[in-house]
């Protein structure tokens, strides 16, 4: 037979707290608190007179979302505009890239954006320059 037992309410509500905690740390906007964590970068590297673009991704937890990648040259007699979008799914701990470009000319007449969109959350990614 199971006897019903006195549970003091300090000890309910400690546990309760702690569970409530626990919730709103692995929600945010409807996403893990680790996708906050998410890492992007945007690496433009000059190489013998051309520009290499390339979109990185690395998240502690796996993931999946949308980014947009967009270039734009200026500059004297020639133009681009370059557009690329996509879905990206990265596993725990991988380095995922997320677009590639190569152009000639020079790193300053470019104008660069990455942007990461998941679980509701937008994310604009630094340019770095590239070994």
């Amino acid at each position: 037979m199971i006897t019903p037992r006195n549970i003091p309410a300090g000890i309910v509500i400690l546990t309760m707290a702690a569970c409530g905690a626990a919730g709103a740390a692995t929600m945010s906007g409807g996403a893990p608190a680790a996708a906050t964590a998410l890492r992007c970068e945007l690496v433009v590297a000059e190489r013998r007179g051309m520009v290499e673009i390339e979109g990185r991704l690395s998240s502690p937890l796996a993931t999946t979302g949308d980014y947009a990648l967009r270039i734009s040259q200026r500059g004297g007699a020639n133009s681009a505009v370059i557009a690329q979008d996509g879905t990206f799914t990265a596993a725990a701990g991988q380095v995922v890239t997320l677009g590639q470009a190569s152009m000639s000319g020079r790193a300053a007449n470019l104008d660069t954006t990455l942007t990461l969109r998941w679980h509701g959350q937008t994310l604009e990614c630094p340019q770095v320059p590239g070994a």
